[in-house]
């Protein structure tokens, strides 16, 4: 990568695990340092979900290129094929989802928010962690959560995501202490999250955990 430019293949980008398993990661942005614009490339075989339903009602425009294989979105309740080479843009508030029509199908997925400087999402980093551990790095993936939480110590959903990271991968005692943490920053989201969130059914027996929902929910927000 030279100072002012750089090129690579999608095949060049690291392919990560998705949270759900269903589909494969590109990380564009974050393979090239990219801080303008989110743009991250999804790929999946038949049937796989390239894009999961939702409406950015948070603002952000959106738009996917098929670039191989084949997609069936749905958008704003209407169905389409799409094959190759072509574009589908999505407004902000608008229902979307995709699923791969044939195999090795990808998408390249590029959004930001209009008038709104650009801010990296952390769950790209989130997908990193886990797909790392997947792969059996669970301390590449450890060093990640980790370094997102202590970039942002206050921020109660970085300390809960290294909470699930522990509790499914590493050291159950430092899950439960990161969960009673995120449950201290914001108890309300603590209580909303945990009890159905199966990344933590490792440590749920302990009484500490079934007791953070409890207090979360008590505290409300910003305890």
């Amino acid at each position: 990568m030279s100072d002012g430019f750089a090129i690579a293949h999608t095949g060049d980008v690291e392919r990560l695990h998705s949270l759900n398993g269903n589909r494969e990661l590109r990380p564009v942005r974050r393979h090239f340092g990219i801080h303008a614009f989110a743009v991250n490339v999804w790929e999946g075989d038949t049937g796989r979900l390239l894009v999961p339903e939702h409406d950015e009602e948070g603002g952000q425009e959106e738009l996917y290129v098929v670039l191989r294989g084949g997609a069936l979105f749905t958008i704003g309740g209407e169905e389409h094929e799409a094959g190759p080479g072509t574009l589908v843009f999505a407004r902000p508030g608008t229902k979307r989802s995709a699923v791969a029509t044939g195999d090795d199908s990808a998408i390249l997925a590029i959004g930001g928010k209009p008038g709104e400087a650009f801010v990296p999402a952390r769950w790209e980093e989130v997908v990193a962690a886990y797909s790392h551990a997947k792969d059996g790095d669970v301390d590449r993936g450890r060093s990640v959560v980790e370094a997102i939480a202590a970039a942002e110590p206050e921020t109660w959903r970085h300390v809960y995501n290294a909470a699930c990271y522990e509790a499914r991968f590493g050291d159950r005692e430092r899950a439960v202490e990161h969960l009673l943490r995120a449950g201290e920053l914001d108890g309300e989201a603590v209580a909303g999250y945990a009890p159905g969130d199966s990344d933590l059914d490792a440590i749920r027996a302990d009484p500490r955990v079934s007791a953070v929902a409890r207090k979360a929910a008590a505290a409300g927000p910003g305890a």
